[in-house]
């Protein structure tokens, strides 16, 4: 099939246009052909000319190769002391925990014979109230009125400190001896009264203070009569004393006394009888 002219033409341009193409491709591969010679010179396969790597790109592969060992190493080390480092955090963090609570257990053991200290010391220097004597004295019978008998108990400070604001509560009672129950309900009542009981045990007026190593002067007035009905009622006083020492702790002493017999001998119950050790253990 004949082309015309303008088809011609056109073959022609085009073919002129891929020749100027070869020609830049050939240029160029030239260029970069002269460049690489001096380092990286040309070598043919099987009559085929190799393909060559730019000088940029080959020198940082040779580069990435050449340093790379070292790169292993360095990274190695690094990791090395890094994990020495926080070895050494961790040891340092535990000596110091262990520190700590080594001063910890060492203040709490000075804290704690400190407060035995302070204590110990109190309980040495507070007041003590004791019943020191008690002076019996027996009142004839008056009419329908049986023989009775007056107690004048005496209290004594034997502490070392001041006894202050002392205040005591007694009831007495007429019946069976009281037992451990019938004792501790009334001395339990003598603090918190009953309201129709209250004025049988009103508080008893004594000196607010009493001087270390004193007796008092005023006894505490106590008094009953005779058992009766064939020695099964008997005449008893249950009271407490309650004060405070020095240092402001409050302290407190209890007691049960029975008429026991027609000469008026005046005997402690079995239970009733005590006083605090220290408010503070």
């Amino acid at each position: 099939m004949a082309l015309n002219e303008r088809e011609l033409r056109l073959l022609h341009i085009v073919s002129r246009s891929l020749h100027a193409i070869q020609q830049d491709v050939h240029a160029i591969y030239e260029q970069q052909r002269s460049e690489g010679d001096n380092e990286n010179p040309p070598t043919e396969i099987n009559g085929q000319v190799d393909v060559r790597v730019p000088p940029a790109v080959a020198n940082y592969y040779a580069s990435e190769n050449r340093d790379g060992p070292k790169k292993v190493r360095r990274d190695r080390i690094r990791l090395c002391v890094e994990i020495i480092g926080m070895i050494a955090v961790i040891v340092a963090g535990i000596f110091a925990f262990r520190t700590f609570l080594e001063v910890r257990r060492q203040a709490d053991a000075m804290d704690k014979t400190l407060k035995e200290t302070r204590i110990n010391f109190r309980t040495d220097e507070r007041a003590w109230l004791e019943i020191d004597s008690i002076k019996k004295q027996t009142l004839p019978p008056e009419g329908k009125f049986p023989t009775t008998f007056k107690y004048q108990v005496f209290l004594k400070n034997v502490g070392k400190t001041m006894a202050k604001d002392a205040i005591l509560r007694r009831v007495s009672s007429f019946g069976p001896i009281p037992n451990e129950s019938g004792v501790k309900l009334a001395q339990k009542e003598l603090l918190q009264p009953k309201a129709g009981r209250a004025p049988e045990v009103p508080p008893y007026p004594i000196p607010r203070a009493f001087a270390p190593n004193t007796v008092l002067p005023i006894p505490l007035i106590l008094g009953g009569s005779p058992p009766e009905y064939n020695f099964t009622f008997y005449s008893s006083s249950i009271g407490r004393i309650d004060y405070a020492d020095d240092f402001g702790l409050q302290h407190w002493l209890t007691f049960c006394l029975v008429i026991m017999n027609a000469a008026g001998d005046l005997q402690y119950c079995d239970y009733g009888n005590d006083e605090d050790r220290s408010p503070e253990k």
